[in-house]
Parts: structure tokens; sequence; C-alpha cells
């Protein structure tokens, strides 16, 4: 018997992976430009407001108690998560539901925060190949 090998990567575990290089990049890089706010009580005037604008990066964009960048890390590694074993049939249905959703998520996060931010749009691409990824391995 023959045993036929198995190739180093698929095309859709190499998305997965890519995804989550750019998951960790994401979140590291500018997701929203703020300006200072005054941080005295609204009675008392302000001595002193900067102009100058404060870049956020995603691990501390703020979605309730939950921070953006972490959303998308977490996603994504979830999704990496289900490369370490080849499920069985009635596996990759369930599989695939769950990169599926794990993509959903970050790339809804991604377009929460929607602007001309590079860390913005590394995590929808990492949302759109998460979900690329799910359906070219689990199909």
């Amino acid at each position: 018997m023959v045993r036929k090998g198995r190739k180093l990567f698929s095309l859709g575990e190499i998305a997965t992976l890519a995804a989550m290089g750019m998951a960790v990049a994401s979140g590291a890089l500018p997701w929203v430009v703020q300006t200072p706010e005054s941080a005295l009580p609204a009675p008392l005037p302000a001595v002193f407001v900067s102009r100058l604008t404060v870049t956020v990066i995603g691990f501390d964009v703020r979605i309730g108690w939950l921070r953006a960048g972490w959303i998308v890390l977490a996603c994504a590694v979830v999704s990496g998560a289900l490369l370490l074993w080849e499920p069985s049939g009635a596996q990759k249905r369930a599989c695939l539901a769950v990169q599926t959703a794990m993509g959903i998520v970050a790339l809804a996060v991604a377009l929460v925060h929607i602007g001309p931010h590079l860390g913005v749009a590394l995590g929808a691409l990492c949302g759109v190949l998460l979900i690329a990824g799910a359906y070219m391995r689990y199909r």
C-alpha cells in the first residue's frame, strides 16, 4: 500500500497563518486619532490643553471593557489553534463554523473603527483572510 504524502501547508492554512501575523501587527498599529480632553471637572476651566492629537494603537482602543486589538488577536489565535489537527468529516463543519465566526468578529471590530489607519486595514484584512482560509481548508 502506497501512502500518499501530505503537502506541508495547504492554501487555507497559509491564509490562516498570514492572518495570525496580521492580527499581531494590527494591534500594535494606529487605530484612532484623538484630540486630548481636559482632565479637570466641567465647572473649572482648563488652564492648558494641547492642540496636538494622540494616536491610539489597537491594543488601547476600548470596546466596552474589552480592547479591539486583543479581540482581533484572540480570534486569530482560536483560528490558528484549529490548525493543530486534521478534522474528520463531521468535525470539518464545526471547524468551518468556528473559524468563519472568528473571521466575522475580527472583520466587524475593524469595520466599527473604520478610518484611514493601517491598524484598522490590517484588522479587516485579517478577518477576510480568516474567512477565506476557513473556506479553503474545510470545504
